[in-house]
C-alpha cells in the first residue's frame, strides 16, 4: 500500500508500509523549548478530561486537553517551533484533506480514523520511518479542523505508538491557525496558476514565420517586437492574477514577485536567443517554406481547369427579335439551352482552394531578401531552392490562380444573375408579343 504525499514548496515524500513501534515520552529539543515553550498556552475550552485514551472512533467531539507522549500547542506554538527549527525540516501532518491547510502541510487524512487495525498501523509507521529517514526526533505537527476534531489526536496517538519524540499536537486545527492570523498553504488552484504563466518556448521557426509574415525587413523588426512585448504583457498580466487571487497565501508573493520583476528581461532574452539561432542558419528555417513545388503545381493545373461562364456555356443575344413566331421559337429554345448550361455550371462544387497557394505566393515573395543574390551572408536562403518555386510561381501562373479562383467564388452569384437575364429576356418577348396583337 502507498501513498503519494502532496505538499506546497516542500520535498516530495512517499508513504509506503511500516512496523509499529513502541511509546515513548515526548522530547522538544532545547532550541524549541527555549524559543517557543510548547506545551504551555491556553487551550480552547471546553475539553474532555474523561477521556479514556486510545484511538477515537469519532471524527468530532470533546477533545482531552493532552495526549500522552505527545504535547498539545497552540497556534502561535506551533508558528514558532517552524519558524524555530524551519517549516522545511518540520513535518506537518494534516488530519483533512481540501485546500485549507498550514504551509508544508502532508494530507495523512487516510490514517486519521479510528480503525485500530494493526495493518493500517503498519502502513502508516513505516511510512512516516521513510519520510523521516527513521529519526524519531523528527519534530513533528499534527492538526485537523478544530479543538473539537479527534482526526489529528488520532494522528498523534499513532506517532507515538511508533516512538516519535517530538510529536505536537496542534489542538485548535486549522481554525486556530486561522485566527491567529497565520497564513495558509497555497491550493492546487495557485499552483496550477502560477504554472500556466511560465515562459512559452520560442526558437528560430518562430522567427522564420515572422519573416514569411512580412513584405520587408523593417516590417519584420517591427512584428518580432511586437511579438515580444505580448509575450511580456501576456506574463505579466497573468502573474499579477496569481498576485491578487491568491497573494494572501504562504509564499505566493515571495515567489510571484521575482517572477514579475524579470519578465520583461526573461521574455526579451528568450526572444533574443530565438533569433540568434535563426541568423546562424536562414537556409535551415526558410528552405522549407519554398520546397513543396508539387503543391503549387497541382493548384495551377486545378486552375486550368476551371472555366468561366462564357467558355463553359457561350453566349447568348439579349437583342429582341422581330415578331416572327418561327424566329422567336428558335431564339427561346437557344435560350432554353443556354439557361440550362448556366445552372448547370452554377451548380458545380468548388473546384480550386487557394488557401495553401495564396500562402505559398506570400512566403515566396517575403523569403526573397533572404536569398544568397540578395544577402551575401553564411547559409543564405539558396538561390537553387528558390529559382525553383520561382519557375512555378510566375505572375502569368498567379494571376490564372487568381483568375479561377474569382471565377469559382462568384459562380452562383454569377449564374443567378445570367438567369434573370434570361428570364427577363422572356419577359420582354412576351410583351412585345402581346403589344403586337393588341395593335392588329
Amino acid at each position: 500500500m502507498s501513498k503519494t504525499i502532496r505538499l506546497f514548496l516542500g520535498p516530495l515524500i512517499i508513504l509506503v508500509a511500516g512496523l509499529t513501534v513502541a511509546s515513548v515520552q515526548a522530547a522538544p529539543s532545547p532550541e524549541v523549548i527555549a524559543a517557543c515553550q510548547p506545551g504551555t498556552d491556553a487551550q480552547p475550552q471546553p475539553t474532555n478530561p474523561d477521556y479514556p485514551g486510545g484511538l477515537s472512533q469519532k471524527s468530532g467531539g470533546l477533545t482531552p486537553l493532552k495526549l500522552d507522549g505527545a504535547i498539545t500547542v497552540s497556534a502561535a506554538e506551533a508558528f514558532c517551533i517552524m519558524g524555530t527549527i524551519g517549516p522545511d525540516k518540520v513535518f506537518v501532518m494534516s488530519g483533512i484533506s481540501g485546500d485549507r491547510q498550514i504551509p508544508f502541510f502532508t494530507d495523512l487524512s487516510e490514517a486519521a480514523s479510528g480503525d485500530d487495525d494493526p495493518a493500517l498501523q503498519k502502513w502508516f509507521a513505516d511510512g512516516v520511518a521513510e519520510a523521516t529517514k527513521g529519526n524519531k526526533n523528527t519534530p513533528i505537527i499534527t492538526y485537523c479542523h478544530h479543538a473539537q476534531c479527534f482526526l489529528s489526536y488520532n494522528i498523534a496517538l499513532r506517532l507515538v505508538r511508533a516512538g516519535y519524540t517530538q510529536v505536537y499536537w496542534l489542538r485548535p486545527g486549522i481554525d486556530g491557525w486561522v485566527s491567529a492570523g497565520y497564513p495558509l498553504a497555497a491550493p492546487q488552484a495557485a499552483i496550477e496558476a502560477f504554472n500556466r504563466c511560465g515562459l512559452s518556448p520560442v526558437g528560430a521557426g518562430d522567427y522564420a514565420a515572422t519573416v514569411r509574415a512580412t513584405e520587408s525587413l523593417a516590417a519584420e523588426t517591427t512584428d518580432w517586437s511586437q511579438s515580444v512585448k505580448i509575450a511580456q504583457d501576456k506574463r505579466r498580466t497573468c502573474l499579477a492574477d496569481v498576485l491578487k487571487t491568491y497573494g494572501k497565501y504562504y509564499m505566493v508573493k515571495e515567489t510571484v514577485d521575482p517572477q514579475l520583476a524579470e519578465t520583461d528581461r526573461a521574455v526579451s532574452d528568450l526572444y533574443t536567443a530565438a533569433k540568434a539561432e535563426f541568423d546562424k542558419n536562414p537556409n535551415l528555417n526558410l528552405e522549407k517554406s519554398i520546397s513543396d513545388t508539387a503543391s503549387a503545381r497541382k493548384t495551377i493545373a486545378e486552375a486550368g481547369s476551371v472555366k468561366s461562364l462564357t467558355q463553359q456555356c457561350g453566349t447568348f443575344d439579349y437583342t429582341l427579335p422581330p415578331v416572327d413566331n418561327a424566329i422567336i421559337k428558335a431564339r427561346d429554345q437557344a435560350r432554353r439551352s443556354y439557361a440550362t448550361c448556366v445552372e448547370n455550371w452554377g451548380n458545380l462544387p468548388m473546384l480550386i482552394n487557394t488557401y495553401d497557394f495564396d500562402i505559398q505566393v506570400k512566403w515566396f515573395r517575403n523569403v526573397q531578401r533572404y536569398t544568397c543574390r540578395v544577402r551575401s551572408a553564411p547559409n543564405c536562403l539558396s538561390n537553387d531552392s528558390y529559382d525553383r518555386m520561382a519557375v512555378i510561381l510566375t505572375p502569368a501562373n498567379i494571376e490564372k490562380v487568381k483568375t479561377a479562383y474569382d471565377i469559382d467564388a462568384m459562380r452562383i452569384r454569377t449564374a443567378n444573375a445570367e438567369i434573370d437575364r434570361s428570364n427577363k429576356w422572356l419577359a420582354d418577348v412576351n410583351a412585345m408579343v402581346d403589344a403586337y396583337n393588341a395593335n392588329r
